[in-house]
């Protein structure tokens, strides 16, 4: 699902997504699942809340639905389109799912939209509302492992018995933690399934402190 959106800041005739989200621009065209938006060059000095860099989510009107787009790349662009507004950047979006019926007290968030935004849609950056509707988990055993990076006032959580059911990796470079989340993963998988038993091949001697001789 690829949307394209041009981002067009203060547009007096957008509507608003919800309460807490941040007019960005308009849907341009619509390609099955990447979406591009089109910054204009004053975008770059928006306020940090406002400014459509990667990480961010984008909200988009479609029915009763808000469909959530999350952009993963921002580079420069140039075409015919576009040339009234100087150099413009383009961010990449990928739709990753819908809160249905948003502005009720039953809205819920799911993967995968069942529609696509029309050309002319607003695009918003979401609130934490939103948020804490996609990242919560309904799940009975749940652990905390951090906060959002988005916002982080809203903690980071994992089903313990879905996360279980999986193979799952932790993968980064040297140096950037993978030795620590494991360290905090198994404690709190303990702590949350104390009936479990775990093999620690520990080749390089780095968990010893962490779990003592035991």
């Amino acid at each position: 699902m690829w949307a394209e959106m041009i981002l067009l800041t203060g547009d007096p005739q957008a509507s608003s997504a919800s309460p807490n989200a941040d007019l960005v621009g308009r849907v341009i065209s619509v390609r099955g699942s990447q979406a591009s938006v089109g910054l204009p060059s004053a975008a770059a000095h928006a306020p940090e809340e406002t400014r459509a860099t990667v990480g961010k989510f984008l909200g988009l009107r479609a029915g009763k639905s808000l469909l959530i787009g999350l952009i993963a790349d921002v580079s420069l662009r140039t075409e015919p389109l576009l040339r009234n507004q100087e150099q413009v950047a383009v961010a990449q979006v990928d739709l990753i799912g819908e809160i249905r019926d948003n502005e009720t007290a039953s809205a819920s968030f799911q993967r995968g939209v069942s529609s696509y935004p029309a050309i002319g849609d607003a695009a918003h950056i979401i609130g934490s509302r939103e948020l804490r509707l996609i990242f919560q988990n309904p799940g009975s055993r749940m652990i905390e492992v951090g906060q959002l990076q988005q916002d982080s006032s809203i903690p980071a959580r994992l089903d313990v018995d879905e996360m279980l059911s999986k193979h799952f990796a932790v993968l980064g470079t040297t140096g950037v933690g993978k030795s620590s989340a494991v360290t905090l993963l198994v404690h709190q998988i303990l702590a949350a399934r104390p009936d479990l038993r775990v093999l620690l091949l520990d080749v390089h001697n780095e968990y010893s402190r962490c779990f003592g001789a035991k």
